[in-house]
């Protein structure tokens, strides 16, 4: 475990028997959980770092565990193909799913349903409390490695890892809403909290982990973060939705702040004023956004105003 601020090393969760697959921190944040490559699912106390309880059940390893969002259950999927329910409380035994497993799952906000992906594309919608299948959305190509639920429960995301694109789709009807080109393999898809942006993790094609933030209604591109040298294969938000931790191939985890700026030249919000800006006012002229300089209409005095400013930073206005 890390000190989220400083980076410091806090303690070891050492009594792992196996190879961890996954670890998970509850909503309330006192209890972490972890699936092993043999099947089991460790319970640790998050101050102590003591062992609480070991979930037995799948027969192959365990590539997923989650929290419903009120805390009350846990849901795993192990290789076994089945996704099994569990008393977050008790860590009792609740339930198996057998007939919709998949790589990963996943509750939705609101903890009534659960998502899980397999690897021929398929994703399944169920229902929380029975296993009931809601829906399906067939994906046409995917790994199958990573979704995502928006904050508001209505959208889920998900990446077409050997098509190089992410999806989003209408959780209600299973319409694709967009899809988004990426220039390298996507690993990993997530949402911000407030659901303004996706974040995606992926290889570029010089092999440096990219992340890459997206607009959320429109699938544009917002910004693209470097840093890593191999594949980005997770990522998450801070709750405020101001950093993003990604995690990487190459053996490092890399904090990342994202800040909105705070230039009002800085239309699309990169953090820096550059020709990005100078074709998003161009193309609003006669509209009413996004108007520099008051006026109440998009003209060539806002394409003065952005020229102007070329260049600079989020960082320059902070000084």
């Amino acid at each position: 475990m890390w000190d989220a601020h400083t980076g410091q090393p806090l303690r070891k969760l050492t009594e792992h028997l196996f190879l961890s697959s996954n670890v998970e921190f509850s909503p309330d944040g006192e209890i972490i959980a972890s699936g092993s490559n043999k099947g089991t699912i460790y319970l640790w106390d998050t101050d102590a770092g003591s062992l609480l309880r070991l979930l037995t059940g799948h027969d192959l390893r365990v590539d997923s565990v989650v929290f419903s969002p009120d805390n009350k259950k846990m849901a795993s999927y192990g290789a076994d193909g089945t996704i099994r329910l569990w008393d977050a409380d008790t860590g009792q035994y609740i339930r198996t799913i057998r007939e919709y497993g998949g790589s990963i799952v996943l509750f939705s906000p609101d903890g009534k349903k659960i998502i899980s992906s397999s690897y021929d594309g398929t994703i399944y919608l169920l229902d929380a409390d029975t296993g009931t299948l809601l829906r399906t959305i067939t994906v046409p190509v995917s790994s199958g490695s990573s979704l995502a639920f928006s904050p508001d429960g209505k959208k889920i995301v998900s990446e077409d890892g050997r098509n190089r694109s992410i999806h989003l789709w209408d959780v209600d009807t299973g319409k694709l809403l967009h899809t988004i080109t990426h220039a390298g393999f996507v690993d990993i898809v997530t949402f911000s909290p407030d659901g303004r942006t996706i974040a995606s993790g992926s290889s570029s094609l010089n092999g440096d982990g990219t992340i890459s933030l997206w607009d959320a209604d429109t699938g544009e591109p917002l910004r693209t973060l470097t840093g890593h040298t191999d594949f980005v294969t997770s990522l998450t938000f801070s709750p405020d939705g101001r950093t993003i931790a990604s995690g990487s191939r190459d053996g490092t985890v890399l904090l990342w702040d994202i800040a909105p700026s705070q230039l009002p030249e800085d239309v699309n919000n990169d953090g820096v004023v550059n020709i990005q800006d100078l074709v998003i006012v161009a193309n609003a002229f006669g509209e009413t956004e996004p108007d520099l300089n008051g006026d109440s209409v998009v003209n060539i005095q806002d394409l003065v105003i952005i020229a102007a400013a070329f260049g600079n930073t989020a960082a320059t206005s902070e000084e």
